[in-house]
């Protein structure tokens, strides 16, 4: 089965993958080929038990890091954890929204810096 066909169609128009970050768990020939078929090159570290040694970019490797680390602040938004949306289309919107809170932390969090906040959060009157 091709990963291609299950993409959903509002992400269609991305490029494919040129590198497959994996970790140790995804070390198999298997998992290689099918990625190596789909035209992408795995970045996954061989196990410790593995027979053959097969080398792997540890310098690409290191983006996996920041990559994991996205997700676990999206799933920080309990709508995105629980996939409280019905549909794909407003899962995605949301997904969008909130990467684009999580990469401008100056815009949701400085916004109000220089005022003082009120019960309900806004801003006071005349600040």
């Amino acid at each position: 089965m091709s990963g291609r066909c299950c993409l959903p169609s509002a992400v269609g128009g991305l490029a494919w993958p040129r590198l497959m970050l994996a970790d140790k768990g995804y070390d198999s020939d298997d998992v290689r080929a099918s990625l190596l078929l789909e035209g992408s090159l795995p970045v996954i570290p061989p196990r410790a038990n593995r027979k053959k040694a097969i080398a792997c970019d540890f310098r690409a490797y290191k983006d996996r890091n920041r990559v994991e680390r996205m997700f676990n602040k999206l799933k920080q938004f309990r709508r995105i954890a629980t996939r409280y949306d019905k549909t794909a289309v407003s899962f995605l919107g949301f997904l969008a929204l909130a990467a684009a809170r999580l990469r401008m932390p100056s815009f949701t969090r400085g916004a109000f810096a220089n005022h003082p906040p009120t019960s309900s959060g806004a801003p006071a009157a005349g600040g």
